[in-house]
This record gives structure tokens, C-alpha cells and sequence, in this order.
């Protein structure tokens, strides 16, 4: 999917994002994360708001490959962008749009480019699970 076809910018500046645990502690798992502000972002002209207290697990990397990739960082915008729109079932984004949209914010967050691309084949390839489960809600 080309960059010709579609128009993503990320609206909330990275310097004011913020995100925490989304558990206390004792119980937290060490991989999801509540946002603490809003994320604004624009697609094709359209403005979306994911609302402070989404949940997100970042970059959903496989635990072999947790040593290569971290799940923070840059393209972490572009990451929850990606997992709330697969989540958010009244959000009429078709998956390919969504993966793209995960590419794109991860150039947008400067993250590096071979792995931004080899993230997003992963995407591509077994997103297709996560992005069912959204269909059946």
C-alpha cells in the first residue's frame, strides 16, 4: 500500500505522550500499558481520538524476540494506533489500512527503518488473528 493512497499524521506530540502500567503492580503482567492522555491522529481526513486509558501491549513481539525489538520506544504511537484500531469495533478501517497506518506512524516516529519493515510483515502475516476477533465482537 503506498503512501500516494492514504495520509497519516499523528497529532499529539510525542513530548506530551505519556503511558503507565495498566495494573497496580502486584498485579501488573509487565506488558500492557494504559495510555494517560489522549492520541490524536488524522486519516485520510478524518481526526480520531483514542481516549486516555486505552490499553496496549506496545509492539506485540513475540517473547523470542523481545531481545532484538522493544516494545516501547519509537513507533510507539504507531503501535497503539494499530491496536486500537484492530480492537475498536466501530472503527470501520479495513486491516490492510491499519498495518499500513503501522508502517507509516513508525516513519513518522523516526523509528528504524529495517525495523519498521520487518515489523510490519509480521503484521501482515499474523495480524489477520487479532484483527478476526474484532470482526466477531
Amino acid at each position: 500500500m503506498s503512501s500516494a493512497a492514504h495520509q497519516l499524521e499523528i497529532l499529539s506530540p510525542w513530548e506530551e505522550f505519556a503511558i503507565a502500567p495498566a495494573a497496580p503492580a502486584a498485579d501488573w503482567n509487565g506488558r500492557d500499558w494504559r495510555i494517560l492522555n489522549d492520541l490524536a491522529f488524522r486519516l485520510d481526513g478524518h481526526l480520531y481520538v483514542i481516549p486516555a486509558g486505552f490499553v496496549t501491549d506496545g509492539k506485540s513481539i513475540p517473547f523470542w524476540y523481545r531481545w532484538r525489538f522493544r516494545q516501547l520506544g519509537e513507533g510507539l504511537r504507531a503501535a497503539i494506533i494499530h491496536d486500537w484500531i484492530y480492537r475498536a469495533a466501530s472503527v470501520q478501517i479495513p486491516r490492510q489500512v491499519a498495518d499500513w497506518c503501522f508502517l507509516e506512524g513508525q516513519k513518522i516516529d523516526r523509528a528504524s527503518h529495517y525495523e519498521s519493515w520487518l515489523q510490519y510483515v509480521a503484521v501482515r502475516t499474523g495480524g489477520w488473528a487479532s484483527y478476526q476477533k474484532r470482526q466477531a465482537a
